[in-house]
């Protein structure tokens, strides 16, 4: 069995979001002095490799820990957006996203990860694609890129809205080309909160 990796590091001073808060990861405890070794984070939820649920944007009392772990799993669908353009709806989608995937769209944007380019310059998805998504009541939208739009975040909205999470930060995404078949597993923290670090991965099938 082949498991590939799709989440960014978690480490001190990671790239954020713009306006949001950094990220810090001290070691408090030595193992030389303390006898143990121990670790404190401090960080928000919408970094490194993420999911938001509907609570994130949306009148909503559930939260990530509410949901159950099938959400969190399912039949992968890979989209290659190489091209610098918006994510945009074309037939073959029709055929190749089943009702119920995890779709994730590959733009190489990962590649400008924490660069002023990768928040402010990247593609979005359109809202033709958007209703298609919805149409095939997927799980999961993921992508290498910090979010499906930019504010005031409509296809958030509109994905959210209908119980479609969304994983942003996604890496590596170039090592599914060539796979036919894969499961995507993004379970979140059991946490009582709008969002979630998760260990993004694929399973090769």
């Amino acid at each position: 069995m082949k498991y590939i990796d799709l989440s960014q590091k978690i480490d001190n001073g990671i790239p954020v979001y713009p306006g949001d808060g950094g990220v810090s990861l001290v070691q408090v405890k030595r193992l030389a002095e303390d006898h143990y070794n121990a670790y404190a984070l401090t960080t928000g939820l919408h970094v490194a490799t993420h999911i938001d649920c509907p609570m994130h944007l949306l009148e909503s009392s559930i939260m990530m820990a509410d949901y159950p772990l099938d959400s969190f799993a399912g039949r992968g669908c890979l989209i290659d957006a190489r091209d610098g353009k918006d994510i945009d709806y074309i037939e073959e989608y029709a055929n190749r996203i089943k009702k119920g995937d995890i779709v994730l769209i590959f733009t190489g944007m990962d590649a400008f990860y924490g660069s002023e380019r990768y928040y402010s310059g990247h593609p979005v998805v359109t809202e033709r694609m958007a209703c298609f998504l919805l149409s095939r009541e997927i799980r999961i939208l993921g992508m290498d890129m910090p979010s499906p739009d930019h504010p005031p975040f409509p296809i958030h909205k509109s994905l959210l809205g209908k119980g479609v999470f969304i994983l942003e930060n996604l890496t590596g995404l170039e090592n599914l080309l060539n796979i036919k078949d894969f499961e995507v597993i993004a379970a979140p923290l059991k946490i009582c909160a709008e969002a979630s670090l998760t260990r993004a991965y694929a399973r090769c099938l």
